[in-house]
């Protein structure tokens, strides 16, 4: 009867404790999850308020605009020392040009510009890259112009 006792006991102190081990996985997999999520959240928030603190925009120059040259997104990086602006570039027609952009502050003040060789052909599309003069520090409510 003793045996059979104990044997019962350490049963249930096995299922028990494989029980624990489960909610503790549980738990710790929600705890991820909720961290994941806030993490995301967190990262949206920065990206959005950094979208807000600039709120500049990219314009293109007529003459660009003819050639079958559209925009479509923008981004403002900082790397090292230096802004990078990507453009999301759209080719109507073939393309194989310099295209230049020219940076104005909110009074219409040119600080800055960049140059990329551009080579498009007629239906696609890339993001460009132009990087500013370590000088450069671009401000919020910027114009870029490209030509």
């Amino acid at each position: 009867m003793r045996r059979l006792t104990f044997l019962f006991i350490i049963t249930l102190a096995l299922t028990s404790c494989q029980r624990l081990k489960d909610k503790s996985k549980e738990a710790i997999k929600e705890s991820g999850n909720a961290v994941g999520q806030g993490a995301s959240q967190f990262a949206a928030g920065v990206r959005n308020g950094v979208d807000r603190t600039f709120q500049s925009h990219v314009e293109v120059d007529s003459s660009l605009e003819r050639s079958g040259f559209h925009t479509g997104k923008f981004s403002i990086q900082k790397a090292d020392s230096f802004y990078i602006l990507s453009v999301y570039g759209i080719f109507e027609k073939n393309i194989e040009r310099e295209i230049s952009v020219r940076v104005y502050d909110e009074k219409g003040q040119e600080y800055g510009r960049s140059h990329t060789h551009v080579m498009g052909h007629a239906g696609d599309a890339s993001y460009l890259d132009f990087h500013f003069d370590p000088r450069t520090d671009i401000e919020s409510r910027s114009r870029f112009v490209l030509q």
